[in-house]
Order: structure tokens, then sequence, then C-alpha cells
């Protein structure tokens, strides 16, 4: 399987005064949660043999931010 992520990020600015601003920002990293699957466990010995019990990418995740200047 091919590997798809998707990831989106929004910035907004604001000024208070001529010296002082603000920027809020939030960014989404793997926004529809598309899951890539890891190989199934190859050891014929093991009581899960032919499971997949892991993933090549990360779940959703959200970060947000507030960076103030002055």
């Amino acid at each position: 399987d091919g590997q798809r992520n998707i990831d989106f990020g929004l910035f907004r600015n604001f000024k208070f005064t001529e010296r002082i601003t603000a920027q809020f920002r939030g960014e989404l990293f793997n926004i529809l949660n598309m899951a890539s699957f890891g190989l199934p466990v190859s050891n014929i010995n093991a009581s899960n043999f032919g499971q997949v019990t892991s993933t090549n990418t990360s779940s959703r995740q959200i970060q947000l931010g507030l960076k103030v200047k002055f």
C-alpha cells in the first residue's frame, strides 16, 4: 500500500498596537487519519503469527500555538 498523509495549517495575525502583535496558529497532521499498516508477524512460533500489530504512520495530531511579539 502507498502512504497517504495530508497535513493542514492555518494561522491568524492580530495587531494590538504598532509594536505588539500576536499570531495564533493551528496545525493538523494526518488530518484524515489514514492508517498505513505495518507488516504481519512472520515468526511461525508466535501466538499472533500472521496478524498486523503496528502501523507505519502516526495517528491524527493537532497542535495549537500562540506567539506574541513586542
